[in-house]
């Protein structure tokens, strides 16, 4: 798979596998969240035998898996090793069927993705071709991936592994790519026999579809393209534009392709360099008057549905924080919450979140994209006694990234919308920099960690606690902010159409 990535990658597995960097804490996280599954994933096989032989044992692996095959009695292998030419793979499942075999690959993933079905043929197309170099026959009556089910609900006391796991088949799709896989594997023993490493320039593929392990080691990291900021480009339209010769904000500008908004507001912002503001933000705002909220959301997704009532992968929150502006002369109150036993966090937050957002029935309700009306929909689905409480609330939600996004462009955006960057730009001195948990991903992660250490170590939990409080208030605290600066330049547009 690493050929798949990027030739570079797979020279740099073998040429240099001791400058690899360590995982990031999420793509550590990941694997590990990955390991656990697999490892559940065997209970579906109960006769099925484990290959115990360390990854770098591949010789005793071998060993064993020709015993347990050779072995009618075991009923499914775990961990299976196989090699052909050079190329060594170690499986998830391998299930005997009468004398033929299935062949399943475990992803932590509700849906499936081609790659995953490119992983599993490899698998697949090695052992076949390991056995038959052996004078086995190797025939399978399927291949497929094992994944985890999105409509699975876990009932709190075990799971039902029939219903958490779904498979799903791709046999014939995995025996087509047999003359691909080949190819791969010829292709790949030509770049690894080489003395010197393809030349291949960093971009996209360094992080599809996994990070590069070799990043900032042995590769430089790709600087973004220039045009990469331009708002809304997406992938196709810049290679688009760079195959046409157009490689710089100024060409972009000076042929007139903008075509949106907020492209356009780009370029204005780019040839004057200051900060472009429409005159329909007066408008905008004018239609959030005090006393208002500003609302944000932290959630987390426990792989294995962690509490009674809940799905695989399933988003729940964990925390609030709330800031409310009674008027502009008065600072911004605020409230909060961060839910903090190893409980189902949904109905304490939601009816805590009602007593703030119910105490003004008519004030709106700011967010940043409508990723909290997304979290306040789920509430109300998995709590129907509190759903018409919670679709008053979702009727009074207003989109402050939208307001920005339709009529503000500052040269320090650099095309995103992000709270993270809109924020330094229009509040200089306020941003993410002094918060440890400083990204949603990061904060999801250390709220599992408190927890759990919570169990045995009330101080440690504590500190992460504090750190989420922080962090989830920084959010609200720059929305405050945000709306400050609008309002300001606002004034600063009416004054000078008033000269």
């Amino acid at each position: 798979m690493a050929l798949h990535q990027c030739p570079l990658r797979l020279w740099n597995e073998v040429h240099c596998r001791d400058k690899a960097q360590e995982p990031s804490p999420q793509a550590q996280f990941l694997f590990d969240s990955g390991t656990a599954i697999g490892e559940l994933a065997r209970e579906l096989y109960p006769e099925g035998r484990l290959i115990q032989a360390e990854y770098w044992d591949h010789e005793g692996a071998l060993r064993d898996t020709m015993e347990a095959i050779a072995d009618p009695s075991v009923a499914a292998v775990f961990e299976p090793a196989f090699e052909y030419r050079r190329t060594k793979v170690r499986c998830d499942l391998l299930a005997r069927s009468g004398d033929s075999w299935e062949l399943w690959e475990v992803k932590s993933v509700r849906n499936p993705q081609d790659k995953h079905v490119l992983d599993v043929a490899i698998q697949a197309f090695v052992m076949k071709k390991s056995l038959e170099s052996v004078g086995q026959t190797c025939n399978f009556d399927n291949i497929g991936l094992v994944h985890l089910n999105g409509s699975y609900v876990y009932n709190g006391k075990t799971y039902q592994l029939a219903r958490l796991f779904k498979k799903h088949e791709c046999l014939d799709a995995a025996l087509d790519l047999e003359d691909v896989v080949d190819d791969m594997i010829t292709e790949g023993l030509r770049i690894i026999d080489s003395q010197n490493p393809p030349d291949i320039e960093p971009g996209a593929h360094c992080w599809t579809p996994y990070e590069c392990p070799f990043l900032g080691s042995t590769c430089k990291i790709p600087e973004p393209h220039e045009l990469s900021s331009v708002p809304g480009i997406g992938p196709a339209r810049l290679q688009k534009l760079i195959d046409q010769c157009i490689e710089t904000l100024a060409d972009f500008a000076a042929q007139n392709l903008a075509r949106s908004g907020a492209q356009k507001r780009m370029v204005r912002s780019l040839q004057t360099g200051e900060c472009v503001v429409e005159p329909g933000l007066a408008d905008a705002l004018a239609g959030i008057p005090f006393p208002r909220y500003h609302l944000d959301f932290e959630t987390f997704a426990p792989i294995l549905p962690r509490y009674a009532g809940t799905s695989p992968i399933q988003a729940l929150p964990f925390q609030f924080s709330v800031h409310i502006e009674h008027s502009a002369d008065k600072p911004a109150q605020h409230e909060g919450y961060l839910h903090a036993e190893d409980t189902d966090p949904r109905r304490p937050l939601t009816r805590e979140l009602l007593a703030v957002l119910e105490q003004f029935p008519s004030a709106s309700i700011l967010m940043y994209t409508p990723y909290e009306k997304r979290v306040l929909k789920e509430l109300a689905t998995a709590l129907p006694d509190f759903a018409d409480r919670i679709e008053d609330i979702i009727v009074r939600l207003v989109d402050l990234c939208a307001i920005i996004r339709d009529n503000v462009y500052h040269p320090d955006f650099k095309g995103s919308f992000s709270i993270k960057d809109v924020l330094p730009a229009l509040v200089p001195g306020l941003g993410y920099d002094d918060l440890e948990i400083a990204d949603g991903n990061t904060a999801s992660m250390r709220y599992l960690e408190m927890i759990d250490i919570a169990k045995t170590d009330s101080d440690a939990a504590r500190i992460i606690w504090e750190k989420l409080w922080a962090y989830c208030k920084r959010d609200t605290e720059a929305m405050v902010a945000v709306m400050k600066s609008l309002t300001a330049a606002v004034r600063s547009l009416t004054s000078l159409t008033n000269q």
